[in-house]
């Protein structure tokens, strides 16, 4: 019975999540269309640049164009801005009501994220799909077996860019501020997560450092899964992996993500222990 509670009980967080999310609906029709923007930007840089010398890039427009579509709709559907709502909660005191509540902070917060994912699924990422579609043309060629193993990775995706944004929102215990360390999270991500520019067309030394960080966990690997755009020599995991017997591309990168899933979670739990320690309440 108590676990039926607790389930209920979760299931009304997602929901009145996702009832907020309706109160917003201009909200939500700027971010598609700043999302579009993004896209039409990108494709006219991209298109620009393969007129100019395209003997130089290993992929085609078509699958360059199917990638940056992709990788900024994943982007717009699992980023949280976790950091600013913890960091927002801590600035203004109203985290230590947060942290009496009969429910875990973390989850709490997880909850109210998936109830915003759902709300966006429903009325942000099916218009921008068939926007993408029948506008930007994207490549829609894949395999059930594939297509099921990209969603699998954008849920692990999910929770991976989830705990991140969450370790980076504890800065704000430390700080009293967030904005600019924010700032700073999102600029690192779009670059080294191959949102601004594919990891493959970076200089090889760096390739090596890139390959074998968590960000190009959170976007780089879904994404190569659905195009295929994906080099495993430089990864050290999935080297391991082919090693120890294991040669399936796409699954060795859904293990690799839950490989990282596992350290993030850890390293979450560390920093998280450690803030809570740390906690001063400011102006409440």
């Amino acid at each position: 019975m108590k676990l039926m509670l607790k389930y209920i009980k979760n299931f009304y967080i997602i929901y009145y999540s996702y009832k907020e999310c309706r109160k917003y609906w201009f909200n939500n029709i700027f971010s598609i269309i700043s999302t579009i923007i993004f896209i039409s930007i990108s494709y006219f840089m991209w298109s620009a640049v393969y007129s100019t010398n395209s003997s130089y890039f290993t992929t085609n427009l078509s699958s360059m164009i199917t990638y940056v579509v992709i990788i900024t709709i994943i982007n717009f559907l699992v980023s949280c801005n976790i950091e600013s709502d913890l960091g927002n909660r801590v600035i203004s005191g109203n985290i230590s009501i947060d942290l009496i509540r009969p429910i875990n902070f973390f989850s709490y917060l997880l909850y109210k994220k998936i109830g915003n994912i759902v709300f966006n699924i429903i009325f942000s990422i099916l218009p921008l799909v068939i926007i993408a579609i029948f506008v930007f043309k994207i490549n829609t060629n894949i395999e059930v077996e594939t297509l099921f193993y990209f969603i699998i990775s954008i849920i692990i995706t999910f929770f991976l860019v989830y705990i991140f944004e969450f370790i980076v929102g504890l800065a704000s215990f430390f700080t009293n501020q967030i904005f600019g360390v924010s700032l700073l999270k999102s600029a690192l991500v779009n670059i080294l997560a191959g949102i601004t520019i594919p990891l493959s067309y970076y200089p090889e030394s760096l390739k090596y450092i890139l390959f074998n960080l968590p960000f190009q966990a959170m976007y780089y690997i879904p994404v190569g899964i659905y195009t295929n755009f994906y080099d495993i020599k430089y990864s050290f995991i999935q080297l391991i992996l082919n090693k120890i017997g294991l040669n399936n591309t796409i699954i060795n990168l859904i293990i690799e993500q839950i490989i990282w899933l596992i350290i993030i979670s850890i390293l979450g739990f560390m920093c998280w222990s450690k803030a809570k320690k740390r906690l001063v309440i400011q102006g409440g």
